[in-house]
């Protein structure tokens, strides 16, 4: 499941849109192969972005930390150390990233 899917919505809008702009939504929506409403929030993610995008990173990381301190350790040996691995390098990417756009 991607990370668009997991995601949950608490508010909606109702939008009204041209028949032409909702075409060019839809042709950009199949193009970068989403919903339309995944290629509307990620535009007006681009244009809007989060203010605290580190926050929110480390409220994840913190989380999945809580996470692995809560397991008993016959299952916290069962977790494979890669898949922990590529949790931190993608974190240490997205933190890097947010310090360049910075």
């Amino acid at each position: 499941m991607s990370e668009e899917q997991n995601r949950t919505y608490d508010a909606q809008y109702l939008l009204r849109l041209t028949s032409d702009m909702r075409d060019r939504i839809k042709s950009a929506a199949a193009e970068n192969n989403r919903s339309m409403n995944a290629e509307i929030i990620a535009t007006l993610e681009l244009t809007y972005p989060d203010e605290r995008p580190e926050q929110k990173l480390m409220d994840t990381l913190n989380d999945a930390l809580r996470y692995l301190s809560a397991v008993d350790e016959t299952k916290r040996k069962e977790l494979h150390e890669a898949a922990i691995q590529k949790v931190a390098e993608n974190a240490l990417e997205k933190l890097r990233k947010i310090q360049e756009d910075s």
